[in-house]
């Protein structure tokens, strides 16, 4: 530009305008938009495709798993069943040292 220009006295009175709010809006939300989500975003919006039959194979094999579960749990108001000559249960209140091994043997023979 020539020194001489008589734009050039215009162009220095000019006062650009204010941004409005929209377009500063505008910019975050660009600016936003652009930036890669947290971790944990994209956990909480993850999609995971299953096919329908491999679905429904899941659901029946886990209400047949339940159902073997229920049919075959032993039910707990019912004593086992006590065998003669096996201990179930022993308890320490009258605990005797053992006897050496072929004195045990004698008497278990007898």
């Amino acid at each position: 530009m020539s020194e001489n220009d008589p734009l050039r006295a215009v162009l220095q009175e000019w006062k650009a305008p204010e941004p409005s709010a929209a377009l500063d809006d505008g910019v975050r939300a660009g600016f936003r938009a652009m930036q890669p989500p947290s971790a944990c975003a994209r956990f909480w919006s993850m999609r995971v495709s299953v096919p329908l039959p491999a679905l429904a194979a899941a659901a029946l094999m886990l209400l047949v798993a339940a159902a073997w579960l229920v049919a075959f749990r032993p039910s707990r108001s019912v004593a086992p069943a006590r065998l003669p000559g096996v201990v179930t249960r022993l308890e320490a209140t009258g605990f005797q040292a053992v006897p050496d091994g072929p004195a045990l043997v004698r008497e278990i023979k007898q």
